[in-house]
């Protein structure tokens, strides 16, 4: 029996999933559990220190939260209480996600998903760009140090090689994120395509650049008048939700621009099913999770062409990219969805077959389970 330690963001409550890391890794779970001889754990920050819950065979073990500023801590305190718990655990390796400068002082072999890079969305989702830069700075010292004594690596696509290069060492395997079963089993309503519904799923926050995406939205509802944007996620910062808000207001667009927050799993499926299309302007990504689950569901997607985004549309095929800071554009390829039906049909279905051979969390289960092998004998 191969006993692996998950590390990362996991939900507290599996039926409210907030963020791409949680999803990844739920659905990594999800997939893992139908493979055999492998005794599951889950080392995840938040909740109360210490505290151990089993279920479905699997054991998650919680750490507390960071204390402020988090840009300080994570490295050093949120780090000794991980290693504290795999101290404990005595796994055969841990699988880290996202984050590198857990790693530091791990004793067990180590593989890190890498979702993005650190430094790049701290300077982004800065307020002050003084203080943004010193985060950012401080984060990338403490990931690439860390990034050089990481043995092992598991690529979600082919931009964080890139973007990386030589500050990382060892094997690489490259693994996409895993979709849920569930979102491909979703069978998308008869009348989505003329929904008018536009769908923005994501944390609120300068890097997802939903005031640019509001500005777009309120071009594309001149032409159609019935379309409504949901903004479905919580605010990472209220002043930016504040923003956000002021800008609906000042587009003249208050009764079609609904901000819903963070909603239960089973309300996201039904929003994905009656959509338009889903729209993600983002200033920087890797391998966003809210993509590949509207491909699953077969909903075309329009985002910005930027990191690991144009890995995964194929322009025109899949879906649509722009560049996220053109609203004008942004504001066409949204409308272009709404207004013709067979176009948005055509989008969604590739998009579909495009995921089904991709994004399977029992064949990306699989393919990481084989990494698990490899790197414990």
């Amino acid at each position: 029996m191969l006993k692996v330690a998950i590390v990362g963001d996991y939900p507290m409550d599996e039926s409210t999933v907030s963020g791409g890391i949680q999803s990844v890794i739920a659905n990594l779970v999800e997939g893992l559990q139908h493979v055999t001889r492998i005794d599951l754990h889950i080392v995840a920050p938040g909740g109360v220190t210490g505290q151990c819950d089993i279920k479905d065979g699997v054991t998650v073990h919680r750490v507390g939260p960071q204390s402020p500023p988090g840009f300080l801590t994570y490295g050093w305190q949120q780090r000794r209480q991980i290693l504290h718990v795999l101290n404990v655990i005595k796994p055969d390796l841990a699988h880290f996600h996202g984050v590198y400068g857990w790693t530091i002082g791990c004793r067990v072999p180590t593989i890190v998903t890498a979702h993005g890079i650190l430094e790049h969305d701290v300077l982004l989702n800065s307020r002050g760009a003084w203080l943004g830069q010193v985060k950012a700075l401080v984060v990338k010292l403490v990931e690439n140090y860390a990034r050089r004594r990481v043995g092992h690596h598991i690529i979600i696509n082919r931009y964080v090689l890139e973007e990386l290069g030589d500050r990382i060492r060892g094997t690489t395997d490259f693994i996409p994120n895993p979709v849920e079963e569930k979102l491909f089993a979703l069978t998308r309503a008869h009348n989505a395509p003329e929904s008018g519904k536009v769908l923005f799923v994501g944390r609120i926050r300068p890097l997802k650049n939903v005031v640019g995406l509001i500005k777009a939205f309120a071009a594309c509802a001149r032409e159609h008048p019935s379309a409504t944007l949901q903004i479905i996620g919580a605010p990472d910062q209220r002043w930016y939700l504040d923003r956000c808000r002021a800008e609906v207001s000042r587009l003249g667009v208050d009764n079609a621009v609904r901000f819903r927050g963070a909603l239960k799993r089973e309300e996201l499926l039904a929003e994905y099913s009656t959509a338009s299309c889903v729209v993600l302007p983002s200033f920087q990504e890797t391998s966003p999770m809210v993509i590949a689950e509207a491909m699953a569901v077969g909903v075309p997607v329009v985002a910005a062409a930027i990191g690991g985004i144009t890995y995964m549309i194929e322009e025109g095929v899949t879906g649509f990219l722009c560049d996220p800071k053109d609203d004008t554009t942004l504001a066409t390829r949204i409308s272009s969805l709404l207004g013709d039906k067979g176009l948005n049909q055509q989008i969604g279905a590739n998009a579909r077959r495009y995921a089904t051979q991709q994004y399977k969390s029992d064949s990306v289960a699989e393919q990481t389970a084989a990494v698990y092998r490899r790197v414990a004998e």
